[in-house]
């Protein structure tokens, strides 16, 4: 094969992979407190937003114990996002940010079980702060 047939019959290799690259949609691995039923609203948000969801029960002691989390960083599910932790019910336009920056981070939490944000019935709650998961926590984003 001469070099002038090789390289567009590579270029067109590329062309036709890249269409199927494109479509692959990110994958999230949720693990939410055992029974915990405002988690599913949380993963159709995301399941809404293209992400390929996972959701598996985890005794709350075991998952926080498991991830590295604490009582006042832990929300009621942890999801593995693009090699980051995501804890809570963050907002999937926070999640998609995370995944965009590609910050030097462990993860980021929104502790608690914040009312109208992302999943959770009620009103909303304003003021609220996602937080970074790292030795010096700062914040993240303000929802």
């Amino acid at each position: 094969m001469t070099r002038s047939t090789f390289l567009p019959i590579l270029a067109a290799g590329f062309l036709a992979a890249a269409p199927a690259q494109a479509s692959v949609r990110p994958r999230i691995t949720t693990y939410r407190d055992t029974g915990c039923g405002c988690c599913e609203s949380w993963v159709g948000l995301a399941r809404k937003a293209g992400y390929d969801v996972t959701l598996h029960d985890l005794d709350r002691d075991v998952r926080i114990k498991r991830f590295g989390l604490t009582d006042a960083t832990a929300g009621c599910h942890t999801s593995l996002v693009a090699g980051y932790l995501v804890e809570g019910h963050v907002p999937m336009n926070v999640v998609a940010r995370l995944v965009h920056e590609r910050p030097h981070i462990r993860g980021i939490a929104f502790p608690g079980m914040p009312s109208g944000i992302a999943g959770m019935p009620g009103p909303r709650a304003n003021g609220s702060e996602i937080y970074t998961l790292e030795a010096h926590p700062r914040v993240f984003a303000r929802v």
